[in-house]
């Protein structure tokens, strides 16, 4: 379909006089909020840039002249005044507002879809509503470092924020739009969810942050699996139960104690050392040293990712933000690799009070294919821990068991821990015993005494050719069966 113009008719005659509508010049130090009567309505012509810089509430950014104000206003008893105000020249603006009471007005609105400069120090989560709503423009570097609240990674560069909003004054419906103009340029996202509540800031350019959602985890992890599977050849344990040692931090008991115990007796078993980052100077931490935690791993054994932590107060830190989860995540794993100066492949869930953004202790594959959290750990981890039900006892048959669950023994007794070692040496499964090193001794918890008892025990089930121990990584590439028997039934 198209359109065109059509004739309706020729309008001509005289311009009448413009009387009082032509105002003529705005007087220098005027207060714009105070040119609101009737008698005030019509245009009013500003006459320099020296002019302007002796008003006030001018619109936002406004220094430079000349311009126009346009005043608008019914009979003395309408209460609405409404201004537009006009800059000229090589940079031309246009803006709008209007009084909203006697004494009231709204902020002022551009019209020319024009970005107006933000100030230095802008809160980000003032920008909402009504008054809020529009485009703004961050012209250095300087000025992006002193904004508050805008995306965490978003470099300190020249920058584009566009906010949207409900027509009413102070409306909830707001969103921004943040994008860093540069070379690679990013773009950000969020919105106001109630009064004061801001959604995170989400990346929307589709690089750079590893946002990941369901779907988007199977591609790493399954490359990380097949390196995984290069580093540890498949084990055969000549049909015999497997059980696996994990020590969840408390460096410095695992020293003085539990890794003498580990190399008493002829024994050589490999436990898995599950450590954060940020916490070797705790207590529970520092009597062993980074140099110790490598000498152990070029003994054999293992350590894994347990979150970048730093938590002072608790033994583990909630990561309650995309930018926390990232953080103990990911980070956390770049800072233990080059703490250790070896590649960390395993990731230890921790028990924290929010569960991480719903991915909790991992009960499901679900469960981390469907959250920030778990697709962070498939990504950049082989293998993970979590609550998978009816996982305690794995089938050995040289597959990794992702999300299996552990056995926790401080709070046992020796006899229900035997039988569980009984049940992996009778269904010839692995059994993964796990034990906080700081709880030993500790009231209410396993004794050294016992936990003697319990390696003794394990003994007697590998003299009697019913269970060997393994490392973490051997137990998940272990089978019953001879090495190179077919698997694939």
């Amino acid at each position: 379909m198209t359109f065109q113009w059509v004739f309706l008719a020729e309008l001509k005659g005289e311009k009448g006089d413009l009387g009082t509508w032509l105002q003529g010049l705005l007087p220098d130090n005027t207060d714009l909020n105070n040119v609101t009567l009737t008698t005030h309505t019509g245009l009013w012509y500003i006459a320099n840039t020296a002019s302007v810089l002796t008003m006030t509430n001018l619109p936002p950014g406004v220094v430079t002249g000349p311009g126009t104000l346009v005043v608008e206003r019914g009979p003395a008893s309408y209460g609405y005044t409404t201004q537009t105000y006009t800059v000229m020249g090589t940079g031309p603006q246009r803006w709008w507002r209007q009084m909203l009471t006697g004494s009231t007005w709204s902020a002022w609105k551009r019209l020319d879809n024009g970005a107006t400069v933000l100030a230095d120090g802008t809160d980000l989560n003032t920008l909402t509503g009504y008054n809020g709503a529009g485009q703004y423009y961050i012209p250095n570097e300087a000025t992006a470092a002193t904004l508050v609240n805008k995306p965490a990674g978003a470099a300190n560069r020249a920058s584009y924020l566009v906010v949207r909003s409900g027509n009413a004054s102070g409306s909830s419906y707001t969103e921004q739009v943040y994008t860093v103009l540069q070379t690679t340029p990013s773009r950000w996202w969020r919105t106001l969810i109630s009064a004061g509540v801001w959604s995170e800031w989400e990346r929307i350019d589709g690089a750079g942050y590893f946002v990941l959602d369901s779907g988007h985890y199977g591609t790493p992890n399954a490359y990380l699996i097949d390196e995984f599977n290069a580093r540890h050849p498949m084990v055969s344990t000549g049909n015999k139960g497997v059980v696996t040692i994990r020590l969840d931090h408390g460096l410095t008991v695992i020293k003085t104690t539990i890794m003498p115990m580990l190399n008493s007796g002829g024994r050589n078993w490999k436990c898995l050392i599950a450590m954060n980052s940020r916490n070797w100077a705790k207590a529970e931490n520092s009597g062993a040293s980074m140099a110790d935690a490598t000498a152990w791993i070029d003994a054999g054994h293992e350590f894994a990712n347990h979150t970048a932590d730093g938590n002072a107060t608790g033994t583990h830190k909630d990561l309650d933000t995309k930018a926390a989860i990232w953080d103990g995540i990911v980070v956390g794993k770049q800072e233990l690799e080059a703490q250790l100066g070896r590649p960390v492949e395993h990731f230890i869930m921790p028990g924290t009070t929010n569960g991480m953004g719903g991915l909790s202790t991992g009960a499901s594959i679900s469960a981390f294919s469907s959250t920030y959290a778990g697709s962070l750990i498939m990504a950049f981890h082989a293998v993970f821990s979590g609550s998978i039900p009816n996982t305690r006892f794995r089938a050995l048959d040289g597959r990794i068991k992702q999300g299996a669950q552990h056995y926790t023994i401080e709070d046992q007794t020796v006899t229900a821990i035997k039988g569980q070692i009984d049940i992996a040496a009778s269904t010839k499964t692995a059994l993964q015993l796990m034990l906080h090193p700081r709880n030993l001794d500790q009231p209410g918890y396993l004794t050294t005494a016992n936990l003697t008892e319990i390696f003794a025990y394990l003994d007697t089930k590998i003299a009697a050719g019913q269970l060997v121990v393994l490392g973490a990584s051997d137990t998940h590439r272990a089978t019953l069966e001879p090495v190179g028997a077919a698997l694939v039934r």
